[in-house]
């Protein structure tokens, strides 16, 4: 049989390879898990319920709501796609059920998302690339976000990664094996993220257009690996065509309705193009707080100089327009899913346009990488732009970490909602002195955070009873003492209780304890009846 190679085989590593890509793991390791527990500043709803979920599953085999070992997590009502939570019970089985136990999970599939994307642009584009690309990944203030927040985006991404890698090591190697594992890991991408319904359809279209003659060539392989991946993903579809209620989230935030297809269309169109605007990339990025720290771009401002050197590079030799024409591609399906949808704070979505991050990394090293090879520049003018350049990314990189982990804990902390752990806290210690405990609905999802930071037993939740409707991100509203709702209401109902408020509730009434934001302004108080 005739093997048709992508490009020879890549030399195995040097020792000075070794060196650099251990370097830059321990950078990136460091990054994602020091102050793990403090930066963000407190858990996010989101977080929260995907650490409960685990941690019910972990103890009951089913989850918060009694549902053995779902295809969909409930959660919300919005029943979301369960790899982060089903990946969680590992890490909440080592650390527990704290915050730093169910953020481990998010930074150790961002650490491997940075070894892959190492591994992917190596092969791609050569040894330096890959270096670079996992360097500018590691240290990338979008990846880093999300790597140290318990969303569906880091796993997500890393099943992206890797199964892009095993596509390209079956085109480099011919063997049967890679592309069944491709076929099995963007199967199992399906369970990460909503986002993943719309992009990895997409995504294989395009791997099929770019490598049409070789699949023809293994019509066999191809239809065995694709047999895997639909049975990989039959469960999940199923559970989405069948339960109603799965589709809560998508009626909520999808734009395409029926009535006015032009107009929505045009609404898409400007949405996608938002994710390509240099505010976006390389000033101010995303709006929402909780998914972006303010202070830069989701990408750095000398991305703006390496991206079109990287288009230049990879369009420069034949040998690699494929692996160009793949980044390109990537880069501009990963904003579809984002631009499918309603963008909340009017700029674009950086969680759910993240699936492009990658290829962003990996054009930006390539870009560094032709300048570098760039041998008709004369030396001494090379050697300037390489300097400037590292002089820029050193300032950028500075700045924008130290603004991420010293002043965004401050700003950011009513965001998440600082302040209910040391509220549930109090009242774990006191709630034995009273028979009902009110809790202000002003709290995203009341319930979740008492769940979580008492280590609620998932039983005793599950048996109920448990006042709950079925509507979008209702809020529970009673179970076992506590309640939730309109703390000046209850207040004048109730003859006795533990009320947790809000600064503005309940004034003129002395509380027994106020919890302050970390800039000193109240972010809870707490008053006893």
């Amino acid at each position: 049989m005739i093997r048709h190679t992508l490009n020879p085989a890549r030399p195995s590593l040097s020792h000075a390879e070794w060196f650099c890509i251990i370097a830059i793991m321990l950078l990136a390791a460091g990054l994602r898990f020091v102050a793990l527990d403090r930066v963000p500043p407190s858990l996010n709803v989101d977080e929260a319920v995907n650490g409960y979920e685990a941690y019910s599953l972990l103890k009951t085999g089913h989850d918060e709501w009694g549902n053995a070992w779902p295809v969909t997590i409930r959660a919300f009502n919005d029943y979301r796609c369960p790899a982060v939570v089903y990946t969680s019970v590992p890490f909440v089985a080592l650390f527990g059920l704290t915050v730093f136990g169910v953020r481990a999970a998010a930074a150790t599939w961002g650490l491997l998302t940075v070894l892959f994307t190492y591994r992917l642009a190596r092969d791609m584009l050569g040894r330096r690339t890959g270096l670079l690309a996992a360097f500018m990944l590691s240290i990338s203030p979008w990846h880093l976000s999300f790597s140290r927040s318990e969303r569906e985006a880091a796993v997500a991404i890393f099943t992206v990664v890797l199964g892009t890698w095993c596509i390209w090591h079956w085109l480099r190697t011919q063997r049967r094996a890679w592309l069944i594992g491709a076929a099995l890991v963007f199967g199992l991408s399906l369970y990460t993220y909503n986002t993943l319904l719309a992009f990895t359809p997409l995504m294989l279209a395009v791997y099929s257009l770019l490598t049409a003659r070789i699949l023809w060539q293994q019509k066999q392989t191809v239809m065995l690996a694709a047999i895997i991946l639909v049975l990989v993903a039959a469960p999940l579809l199923y559970a989405l065509a069948t339960n109603p209620q799965s589709q809560n989230r998508l009626n909520a935030v999808f734009l395409l309705h029926p009535g006015e297809p032009v107009g929505e269309s045009l609404i898409i169109i400007r949405q996608w193009l938002g994710h390509f605007s240099p505010d976006y990339l390389f000033i101010r990025g995303d709006a929402h707080l909780v998914l972006h720290s303010p202070g830069s771009g989701q990408l750095y401002g000398v991305d703006a100089l390496l991206l079109p050197l990287g288009m230049l590079g990879v369009f420069w030799t034949s040998k690699n327009r494929r692996a160009g024409l793949l980044l390109i591609t990537w880069i501009a399906l990963g904003a579809v899913p984002a631009a499918l949808t309603v963008q909340e704070m009017g700029t674009a979505h950086s969680l759910r346009g993240m699936l492009g991050l990658p290829a962003f990394a990996i054009l930006s090293a390539q870009g560094a990488t032709t300048l570098w090879n760039a041998h008709r520049i004369r030396p001494r003018l090379r050697a300037a732009l390489l300097g400037a350049l590292v002089g820029l990314l050193v300032w950028n990189g500075g700045t924008t970490l130290q603004y991420y982990f010293v002043v965004y804990p401050v700003q950011a902390a009513p965001a998440y909602e600082f302040g209910i752990r040391e509220a549930v806290s109090y009242i774990t210690a006191h709630e034995d002195e009273y028979d009902t405990i009110v809790l202000t609905n002003w709290i995203s999802q009341p319930h979740i955070f008492v769940l979580f930071f008492q280590r609620y037993d998932p039983r005793r939740f599950q048996a109920g009873p448990v006042e709950y409707s079925s509507k979008l991100s209702a809020k529970v509203k009673r179970w076992d003492k506590y309640v939730v709702g309109d703390v000046d209401k209850l207040y004048a109902q109730l003859e006795h209780g533990l009320f947790v408020a809000r600064p503005h509730m309940l004034a003129g009434i002395e509380p027994v304890r106020v919890i302050f934001n970390p800039d000193g302004s109240p972010a809870f108080k707490i008053i006893s009846k």
